[in-house]
């Protein structure tokens, strides 16, 4: 994945469990959490996304909103991962990668 530096970005995810079935997200939250490093803390992470408001949740959909505050990085490589949270506080790692962040050609904004 590939993401333009300071641009808003609407990250738009399908959860689905290890059969390939929608994970239901009905009362569920999902932590999108974009770090440097893999092993860096999640102190240490660039951004931190939490969403409880899901695009349609019986079908495993959400939104990620990214600001360009948040995509104002440096150039690179990050590794992300998007983890579900239960009503019982157990916690499931539904996706995993990494993003690229390209530099921006234009920064004006008027």
């Amino acid at each position: 994945m590939e993401i333009i530096k300071r641009d808003d970005v609407n990250l738009d995810v399908v959860l689905k469990d290890q059969d390939g079935n929608a994970f239901d997200l009905t009362g569920k939250t999902v932590f999108f959490t974009l770090k440097r490093r893999q092993d860096d803390s999640d102190e240490a992470a660039v951004v931190k996304k939490t969403v409880t408001v899901h695009t349609n949740a019986s079908l495993g959909q959400t939104r990620i909103a990214l600001s360009n505050t948040d995509t104002n990085q440096s150039v690179g490589y990050y590794f992300y991962d998007v983890q579900v949270k239960d009503v019982q506080n157990r916690i499931t790692s539904a996706v995993k990668g990494q993003i690229r962040i390209v530099q921006d050609i234009t920064i004006r904004i008027s």
